[in-house]
């Protein structure tokens, strides 16, 4: 299913497991599986910052294969703009 990128909060904000696939600034591609809405190891309970406000999604990486150290607690912000297609709830969504 096709969908513009101003629709993608509305599908990562389901609270299931998703897989996003974006480019990273580096015009590397990367795929993250995990959960929107997770905030229990961020520092304070909470950002400093709105990710909304600057077209962010804050996205808590279940595989543990890609964090640094055991420190890293797997949060990553994601640029909506940058989000090539998104899995959740069974489907496949891609970003025109």
């Amino acid at each position: 299913m096709d969908i513009k990128f101003w629709e993608l909060p509305t599908i990562l904000k389901t609270g299931r497991f998703v897989s996003v696939d974006f480019v990273k600034k580096n015009h590397e591609k990367r795929r993250i599986t995990g959960r929107v809405g997770v905030a229990k190891h961020t520092k304070g309970g909470k950002l400093s910052f709105s990710p909304d406000e600057k077209g962010m999604v804050l996205i808590w990486e279940s595989t543990k294969r890609n964090r640094k150290d055991e420190n890293d607690k797997g949060y990553r912000l994601v640029t909506l703009n940058r989000v090539t297609s998104v899995r959740a709830n069974g489907e496949i969504f891609r970003v025109i």
